[in-house]
């Protein structure tokens, strides 16, 4: 890695510790390393971090080569969070995979003080690993039993000028962590926001949950004021996206847009195309995007497994 990566990620956790408010310590606890891996690289002493841990710091504060947009979705994504936040409500996001729901809320936490996000997997199952990784997001590391752990959140949560917490990729928690963030909303009530996230299988789980009288399934519904969708990119979106990758041609953005429905899979399609128009020096066409689509050329394949 390049010196002037290296001071970029170094200014990126500058920009970080300032924008949130946040430690040292708490910032290298939300990413799952040493406070004395961020203190040699706010020395510049970057022969003392392997290219591997700086990779990992990079992607955890979002820093790519794509450009974050202020599409439609991505203002929708931060006018909710806005409102959860100050207004201390219960909010939620349900829309299909693709629609920004990450990288809006990812970068609304990046830019908001006491903004704590979490991006929920199957492996936090049990409440004490749901509860130890939302005080990871949070940047503090207090309690031992999952009791403990959950007085921990909620005393930080209440303690906090207008904090709020997002649990994203929602649609994959089971009965028992759904069921806690009724008790996380109710321990902070009047005084945290909450923004919940995932697929439209997220308000379907929980509507049909309720409609059976799951336990804990009415109240959950109860609490959460709003359910936000999301939209497809329009053509003007795509057409800028296309742009900033250097592709103007229209019949190869018509072909995007009728091609890549959402906005994870215009990213896909627009970065394999440019690799590809690199690794070829050929131009982006139509024919070139059938294939990436496809994936039914040999020489797709062979350029695909070398990239």
């Amino acid at each position: 890695m390049n010196k002037q990566r290296k001071d970029e990620i170094r200014a990126a956790i500058e920009a970080r510790m300032k924008i949130k408010r946040q430690s040292q310590n708490s910032l290298a606890r939300e990413i799952g390393i040493s406070a004395a891996q961020l203190i040699n690289i706010r020395d510049r002493k970057y022969e003392q971090v392997s290219d591997k841990m700086l990779n990992r710091i990079a992607s955890h504060l979002g820093m790519d080569d794509w450009k974050i947009r202020r599409t439609r979705n991505l203002k929708i994504v931060t006018n909710l969070c806005a409102d959860a936040q100050e207004n201390h409500r219960f909010l939620a996001i349900s829309a299909f995979t693709g629609a920004g729901k990450t990288t809006g809320l990812r970068h609304y936490a990046a830019k908001h003080p006491n903004a704590f996000y979490m991006h929920y997997n199957q492996l936090m199952s049990g409440r004490g690993n749901f509860f130890r990784q939302i005080q990871k997001a949070m940047g503090i590391d207090e309690g031992g039993s999952p009791n403990e752990l959950g007085m921990a959140i909620y005393g930080r949560l209440n303690e906090l000028d207008h904090p709020l917490l997002i649990i994203d990729n929602a649609s994959l928690m089971n009965d028992g962590n759904l069921a806690l963030m009724q008790t996380i909303y109710d321990e902070t009530e009047h005084h945290a926001g909450i923004v919940l996230a995932g697929t439209e299988f997220l308000k379907e789980y929980i509507d049909k949950g309720a409609r059976k009288n799951k336990r804990g399934f009415r109240e959950l519904k109860r609490r959460i004021a709003y359910w936000q969708p999301l939209y497809r990119p329009t053509p003007e979106e795509i057409t800028v996206i296309c742009a900033d990758h250097g592709i103007t041609d229209m019949h190869v953005i018509n072909y995007i847009a009728n091609a890549a429905p959402n906005y994870g899979s215009i990213r896909n399609l627009i970065t394999n195309a440019v690799r590809m128009s690199a690794e070829h020096s050929v131009a982006i066409d139509t024919e070139m995007l059938e294939q990436l689509a496809l994936g039914d050329r040999a020489w797709y394949a062979q350029s695909v497994m070398s990239i």
